[in-house]
């Protein structure tokens, strides 16, 4: 029964991680990895969401990670993100355009910010 238990959980979890790593990469898709990496303060997923061309300027870079350090620290001085919802989303070839609004769990008013992803290759990345 263990060994039957074992391999249940194992073809189980397979599947589940083939359907996950199997996500196509979309807008909407990086939208909600870029808010599960702020929900767990995590910039280093943060850093690999945002648009590699940009990054390889390493003053352009320096700036960036202080700026994502210091919007990690402002959402858990609110208790973290309660939720990011996208208000908006227009796809132009190469190019989107997101309007995303975030409540955090204190309840303080919602932040809603304008963002612009770029598609490389076959991925989706925050614009810088």
């Amino acid at each position: 029964m263990k060994r039957l238990s074992a391999v249940l959980f194992t073809l189980i979890s397979g599947i589940i991680l083939s359907a996950c790593s199997g996500r196509q990469s979309s807008p909407a898709n990086t939208i909600r990895a870029m808010s599960s990496a702020f929900q767990k303060g995590d910039a280093d997923r943060i850093i690999a969401l945002l648009d590699p061309e940009r990054l390889d300027d390493p003053a352009l870079r320096i700036v960036v990670i202080d700026m994502i350090e210091t919007r990690i620290r402002n959402a858990a001085a609110h208790g973290g993100i309660a939720k990011t919802e996208i208000l908006e989303l227009r796809e132009q070839d190469d190019t989107a355009y997101a309007t995303i609004v975030v409540r955090f769990k204190d309840g303080s008013p919602e932040a809603s910010e304008d963002f612009t992803l770029v598609k490389r290759g076959d991925k989706w990345f925050f614009g810088i």
